[in-house]
């Protein structure tokens, strides 16, 4: 549900510590200032991440140029790491616990029928 790109993850922790510190929302300024990340990057990724919800952005336009007016991260957005964890243990309790379980079981049984017959 939750894949996320590199930079995704760096907008998103950088926000979410911000969110620690009381700072609700930034603006583009303060954003170049504290990540990591070109400022075309940083507007690249607040536009996806801002499509699957998980950040709400308001854009501004001055002098023919798309700028971050304000972004901040919505509840989704703050717990998606949180998700994609229990998409993994899921994923690794379906297709690796169960089928070891199943396969000892199986191994059981027969060696047990296998002593019982002969």
């Amino acid at each position: 549900m939750y894949q996320l790109t590199k930079n995704e993850k760096t907008l998103i922790k950088s926000l979410k510590k911000l969110n620690l510190d009381n700072i609700e929302y930034l603006t583009s300024k303060e954003l170049d200032s504290l990540i990591n990340l070109s400022h075309k990057e940083i507007l690249i990724t607040a536009k996806h991440l801002k499509k699957r919800e998980l950040v709400h952005v308001e854009f501004v336009n001055y002098d023919n140029k798309t700028d971050i007016g304000l972004i901040e991260l919505t509840y989704e957005g703050a717990h998606c790491l949180e998700y994609s964890w229990l998409e993994t243990k899921s994923f690794l309790y379906r297709s690796v616990i169960i089928p070891i379980g199943i396969s000892i079981a199986t191994s059981t049984i027969l060696f047990w029928l296998a002593n019982w017959i002969l």
